[in-house]
């Protein structure tokens, strides 16, 4: 029994000093695993971290858009920009009103821009010749 022990030792040995060799011609380093590998006990990431850069890259980018989309609309808004830009007249405008709960009448003489006209309040500009335009 002791004979055949010593003759798997040396072939486990004689297996060993093959693989080396062979390793070495090929230049290959024998390489042991120092500390196997363990599983965290928590996870790595912060998710309030994701949480606030998602929503401020969000913010950031739907205010972008809607910078983009106002900058790059080509209504006119007033009067004087239907007239500066078409060089026609304007016939009529319609008041922006600023709430549905606010009367036209807001201000203590009974208009809401406080010079005491409605009509004023109401339509910006009215010429009625083109000349009145320019």
């Amino acid at each position: 029994k002791a004979d055949e022990d010593t003759y798997l030792l040396y072939l486990h040995k004689r297996e060993e000093a093959r693989m080396a060799d062979a390793l070495d011609e090929q230049r290959i380093l024998n390489v042991s695993i120092a500390e196997n590998p363990a599983v965290p006990s928590l996870p790595n990431d912060d998710r309030w971290l994701y949480a606030f850069a998602g929503t401020l890259l969000a913010a950031t980018l739907s205010a972008g858009v809607v910078f983009v989309i106002e900058y790059l609309d080509p209504s006119l808004r007033t009067p004087s920009e239907v007239v500066s830009e078409l060089n026609i007249p304007v016939l009529a405008a319609l008041p922006l009103r600023k709430s549905t709960t606010e009367p036209a009448y807001a201000h203590a003489n009974g208009s809401a821009n406080g010079n005491g006209s409605h009509a004023a309040d109401m339509f910006t500009s009215v010429p009625v010749n083109p000349e009145d335009a320019l």
